[in-house]
Formats: C-alpha cells, sequence, structure tokens
C-alpha cells in the first residue's frame, strides 16, 4: 500500500553490485544447500559501476527472486546470478534514458513459466504454479512489490522463461552516473560535512564537434521547453501536488539549470574533453540549482517517485529539442548528443533526489 501511494522511503545512493548481490546469497545459501542446488555468481568485477538506489530494497528483491528460485528449481539443479552493465538495456525494460544501467539476473533451471502466464506473475495475488496441484505456498505479491520497489529506484524487473528449461528474472538499475559520466560530476560542498565520493571514472570526454548547436537549440527554445514540460507535470496524475501550485513553485529555476547545461555544452565542445575550470564552475552551479530544487520539493511534500517522474518528462522534452537540434549530416552522432545531455541531468536528479530525502528526514 505505502509503495502504491507513493509513501514509501526509498534511498537512492550509490551501492556496491557485490556486496548487495553477496548479502543475499548468504541468506538464500542454506536453503540451497538443502535441496542440492548449485548456487553460481559470475560479475564482470572491473568494470562494475556501482547502481543508484537503495541497497535495503535491492537485497530484498534479490532474497525474492533468489528464494523464488529455490523452490521451483528440482535437487540437484543450478542457480546462476549473473551481474553486467549495459547501455542497451531490452525493449520490454521501462526504464528512463540513461547512459548505462546495472543489470542482475538471477537464472534457474526449474520448470518455467508458461507464455500465457509469463506477464500475469506480476499481478498481485498471481503465481504461476497455481489450482489444486499448487506445490508453493504464498500470497502471490513478492513478484509484485519486487517490481514495483525496482521502479521507484528508476529501474524495473523482467522476466524471460521457458517451459521445461528453466527461467530468468532481470533486475535493472540506473547505474551511478559519476561512476561512468564523461563529464565531471560536482562534488558535495563543504558545508555538507560529507565524505567526498571516489567513484572511478573512465576518461574525459572526447571532442564533441557540433555539440554548441544542441546547446543553441536549448537556448532558442528554452522558454517554450519550460512551458510544455510545466504543463505536462501539472497534467500528471503522478503528481497531483502540482496541479495548484503557482507557475514560479513548478518551474523552481528550471530555466536556470537548462541555460547552465546548454552553457556547459558549449564548453564541452570547445575544451575537446579536456578538463576546463569553466566546465567545473558549471557543474558548481547546476549542483546548487539541484540541491536548492530537491530541498524545494521536500517542503511542498513531494515524494521521490514523483521528483523521479518529474525529470523523465524533463528529459522527454529535453531530447525533442535535441533531435530537432543536430543535423543529419553533421559529424555529431545523435547518441552522442543524447549521452552528453542526458549525464548532466542524470547529474542533476541524483543530487536533487539526495537533498530531498534529506529534506524529508528533517
Amino acid at each position: 500500500a505505502k509503495v502504491e501511494a507513493g509513501r514509501l522511503r526509498i534511498a537512492s545512493a550509490p551501492a556496491n553490485v557485490h556486496e548487495v548481490i553477496s548479502s543475499a546469497i548468504t541468506l538464500i545459501h542454506p536453503q540451497a544447500s538443502a535441496r542440492n542446488l548449485e548456487l553460481v555468481v559470475v560479475t564482470e568485477e572491473e568494470s562494475l559501476p556501482p547502481y543508484m538506489g537503495d541497497a535495503e530494497r535491492v537485497r530484498q528483491i534479490l532474497v525474492n527472486l533468489l528464494s523464488n528460485a529455490v523452490t521451483c528449481t528440482e535437487p540437484g539443479g543450478a542457480i546462476t546470478v549473473h551481474a553486467t552493465v549495459t547501455t542497451s538495456p531490452d525493449a520490454g525494460a521501462r526504464l528512463q534514458p540513461r547512459g548505462a544501467h546495472v543489470r542482475i539476473t538471477v537464472k534457474d533451471t526449474g520448470m518455467g513459466i508458461p507464455p500465457e502466464k509469463l506477464m500475469a506473475i506480476f499481478e498481485p495475488f498471481v503465481q504461476a504454479d497455481s489450482g489444486p496441484r499448487r506445490s508453493r505456498d504464498g500470497s502471490g505479491l513478492g513478484l509484485t512489490i519486487a517490481q514495483r520497489l525496482a521502479r521507484a529506484m528508476g529501474g524495473d524487473l523482467t522476466v524471460e522463461s521457458v517451459v521445461g528449461e528453466g527461467s530468468s528474472f532481470h533486475l535493472w538499475l540506473p547505474a551511478d552516473p559519476c561512476a561512468v559520466a564523461t563529464v565531471p560530476c560536482a562534488e558535495p560542498s563543504p558545508s555538507t560535512n560529507e565524505t567526498r565520493r571516489t567513484a572511478r571514472r573512465p576518461e574525459a570526454l572526447g571532442p564533441l564537434p557540433g555539440l554548441g548547436k544542441v546547446a543553441r537549440g536549448l537556448l532558442t527554445e528554452l522558454e517554450s521547453l519550460v512551458s510544455v514540460i510545466v504543463e505536462r507535470i501539472r497534467r500528471d496524475p503522478a503528481m497531483r501536488m502540482a496541479a495548484g501550485l503557482r507557475t514560479s513553485q513548478v518551474t523552481d529555476h528550471l530555466a536556470t539549470l537548462l541555460a547552465d547545461v546548454a552553457g556547459a555544452l558549449i564548453v564541452v565542445e570547445e575544451v575537446e574533453g579536456v578538463p576546463s575550470p569553466l566546465l567545473a564552475d558549471g557543474m558548481e552551479i547546476q549542483r546548487l540549482v539541484s540541491e536548492r530544487h530537491g530541498a524545494q520539493r521536500a517542503r511542498l511534500g513531494w515524494t521521490e517517485a514523483a521528483m523521479r517522474r518529474e525529470f523523465m518528462i524533463i528529459r522527454e522534452e529535453v531530447e525533442q529539442v535535441v533531435r530537432r537540434s543536430v543535423p543529419t549530416d553533421g559529424p555529431l552522432r545523435m547518441d552522442d548528443a543524447l549521452a552528453a545531455v542526458n549525464r548532466f541531468l542524470d547529474q542533476a536528479e541524483y543530487i536533487g533526489v539526495r537533498t530531498l530525502e534529506k529534506g524529508r528526514d528533517h
């Protein structure tokens, strides 16, 4: 009920993939051993970035998936947990447009799920193994809650299955933008008394000729872009609290943020991937605006889910402007332009949500 009402507290912080998998495996290992099942963990240890989410909720999802796999797999079978990072998620996953996602797959060699029941298993009180000969106990809420928790963290839970061969459940989680981004990430200001983040980052962004045209497109359409975003936020059923707000309360310096993102894109093109004080200054401005935005949303009683929905709308409308601004015959690839813009927006969302949670806690 709390998940559906948007009242469930879900953290948004960088977390280690290996640690959460190890924790879940430790809890399930006795059950697997009792049924003579092999547990195999496969991870791309060197290349896996942290994921963004609530480590306790992720463990809860994994424990549920592993418990189901143990129950559905005959003795002597195997359960494999595979973690990887991808920039090309499955088409069936309902994910926000981001540069990368961490995917944790729990695969079993059990009975499999019939095609006609494959999507229904995420509905409340539905189980694939049902009827008078049902061999499992339970309410049929585990997968429902797991999927809704995943989506509340900006990810998703999907499934693939073949009857007689087994099932694979894929938990998708947004990767930490500061660990996969190729633009600088703002560090917390000294006043926050937080430990500076030390996530490993790849090399700086290479030359992107043509990115300035994207920036000029954003600046040219800035007023109309903000108006469209505000109107969508007010009409969105997931953000009913915004319907009665003044325009200035809904926008809350959105124009400032997008204008500074445009300025940062111009700098990225001009410096050709070389670290720049101008870019660092721009990121500091974006950090400050994002912090103030999160604090304002907390004062207005917004939930994390509502704020993530807000950023989804911002990304969708900004993407339309970017697509109109990239020449079809120019040197800049559309994917590169979108990735560059989304990395700034990902960072703004992360800081805003983190500040929102702090404001609600106090």
